[in-house]
């Protein structure tokens, strides 16, 4: 793509696209990466109406491939107008946090946004933030906030089940911990890509900052 795009110029539409780039790799699954990454985003094309399309579109490459190009195909025609075009069906678009999520999985970061903007008023006083509770003094009672990054669960030498929760605001990242009681109570809602806001206390040890959660809730 990087090569024919050097060679033959930035892509006008998601049609020149799909007649330029005639390469065996070009299958469902790489075009369903392209389109959830948003590298379509600049042909002004809305990412959940080109995955509803993605065989057809398939398709029409394939035809432009066995037609011999686009050069092949259409050098001869004389009027440009009456050049085929692929068209999308129309579809419902994609939901921002069904893009954010698709961001993160491809990319491992957001690009169009951040999960947490929605609730950006919650998070923009500095008492609210990640980073001013790590230097609250050890025991201290408070509440965070942020989006679940990772989850990680151990077995505790009674045989329970306790987990680790990686949370991160728009700023910082913190680990939580989720001792047995707490994690069978809270552990449907503890999943990648969730916001959350944690009452429990900070923990100093080691010279490691962590938090212990008492009470979980969905900020929705």
């Amino acid at each position: 793509i990087v090569e024919e795009r050097k060679t033959g110029g930035i892509f006008t539409s998601y049609t020149n696209f799909l007649e330029r780039i005639n390469h065996k790799n070009l299958n469902k699954k790489s075009l369903e990466a392209l389109i959830k990454a948003g590298a379509f985003d600049s042909l002004g094309e809305e990412r959940g109406a080109l995955l509803a399309n993605l065989d057809p579109a398939l398709e029409f490459a394939r035809e432009t491939l066995a037609g011999g190009g686009q050069n092949s195909i259409f050098g001869i025609m004389s009027d440009l107008a009456t050049v085929p075009t692929f068209k999308l069906k129309e579809a419902l678009p994609a939901l921002k946090k069904e893009v954010l999520t698709w961001e993160k999985e491809l990319l491992g970061l957001y690009v169009s946004g951040h999960p947490l903007e929605e609730f950006k008023d919650k998070f923009s006083k500095q008492e609210n933030t990640i980073n001013h509770n790590k230097k609250l003094p050890n025991g201290t009672s408070t509440t965070i906030g942020g989006i679940i990054e990772e989850v990680k669960t151990i077995m505790t030498k009674k045989g329970d089940q306790m987990a680790f929760v990686r949370i991160a605001d728009l700023y910082e990242q913190l680990e939580t911990v989720f001792f047995p009681e707490t994690y069978k109570k809270y552990k449907e809602i503890l999943l990648p890509d969730v916001c959350v806001a944690l009452k429990g206390k900070i923990n100093h040890r080691n010279g490691e900052i962590s938090f212990l959660v008492d009470a979980v809730k969905v900020l929705e």
